[in-house]
C-alpha cells in the first residue's frame, strides 16, 4: 500500500470508529463521510476544534466555518419550529375565544394569552430580520 492509500484507510477507520451506531448495512459503510455531521459527534464528544481540525485533516478555518454554518442551520429551524407552535396555538386560542357565552375573566385570559402570542410572533419575525442583515 502507499502512504496515500494508508492515510485514506486511517481516515476511513476513525470515522467508522467515531460513529456510535453498530455497522449496518453495505451502503452505510461506504457512504461518503459529512464532515459537518464528524465535527458535530467529536463537539459533543468533548473534543476541541483544534483536535478536530486535526484528527479530520482539514483546517481549523474550515471547522469553524462548518459549525458556524451548522449553528445557523440550526436556530433557523428551531425559529421555524418555534414560529409554527405559536401559530398554532393562536388557532387554538382564537378557537376558544370564538365560543359563546364565555365568563369575563375567561375572555380577558385569552384576550391575554392571544396579544403574548401575537408578541412572540412580532420577535420571532425580529429575530429572522436580524439574523439575516447579520
Amino acid at each position: 500500500m502507499t502512504d496515500a492509500s494508508d492515510a485514506e484507510r486511517d481516515a476511513w477507520v476513525e470515522w467508522r470508529r467515531m460513529d456510535d451506531a453498530p455497522d449496518g448495512e453495505i451502503e452505510d459503510d461506504f457512504a461518503p463521510v459529512d464532515l459537518t455531521v464528524a465535527i458535530t459527534q467529536l463537539l459533543v464528544r468533548g473534543e476541541t476544534r483544534d483536535e478536530i481540525a486535526r484528527r479530520l485533516r482539514i483546517s481549523r478555518a474550515d471547522v469553524d466555518m462548518r459549525i458556524a454554518d451548522a449553528t445557523a442551520l440550526a436556530e433557523a429551524e428551531a425559529l421555524i419550529e418555534r414560529e409554527w407552535i405559536v401559530r398554532e396555538k393562536l388557532r387554538d386560542l382564537t378557537r376558544q375565544a370564538s365560543a359563546l357565552d364565555l365568563p369575563t375573566y375567561e375572555t380577558t385570559r385569552l384576550s391575554l394569552l392571544l396579544d403574548l402570542a401575537k408578541i412572540e410572533l412580532g420577535l420571532i419575525s425580529w429575530t429572522r430580520r436580524r439574523a439575516a442583515s447579520a
